[in-house]
């Protein structure tokens, strides 16, 4: 049954999702629903835009190629628990906004980390001159 809503909504019929609805609706209707080749249009449709989103915000494309990858996983994942197909957009954006939040708290963190040798080299320079000069690090 899909697979003939799919190939009518590729000639340009109507689907049996309503009347006047866009190509993106009648994806993510069918994604709703469990079909595997509308979930497949429907992050094609979906995937510039994300990563146009994450490279923005994040300003890596390495980085932000992963948080889309991510994203699109999140939307397969959770396309089927969404209610109302009105709220895909804003749902979408609140995937967006968690894992590029998540991407740039994990950067965060490596970034202000001091490595042990610099830590090492600065206590060795502070306390060389009250400790005895045999118990000095080096």
């Amino acid at each position: 049954m899909q697979n003939k809503m799919i190939k009518r909504h590729q000639k340009g019929e109507h689907s049996e999702a309503g009347q006047g609805e866009t190509s993106r609706e009648w994806l993510i209707h069918g994604a709703m629903r469990g079909s595997k080749e509308a979930l497949q249009d429907l992050c094609k449709a979906v995937a510039q835009d994300i990563l146009f989103s994450t490279s923005r915000i994040l300003n890596n494309l390495s980085d932000a190629e992963d948080a889309a990858q991510e994203i699109l996983i999140r939307l397969c994942m959770g396309i089927r628990d969404l209610q109302e197909p009105k709220a895909f957009d804003a749902w979408l954006g609140r995937i967006t906004t968690n894992e590029t939040r998540r991407v740039m708290m994990k950067n965060y963190k490596y970034d202000n980390v001091v490595s042990i040798s610099d830590y090492v080299e600065i206590i060795e320079e502070e306390n060389e001159e009250f400790l005895p000069h045999d118990c000095a690090i080096r």
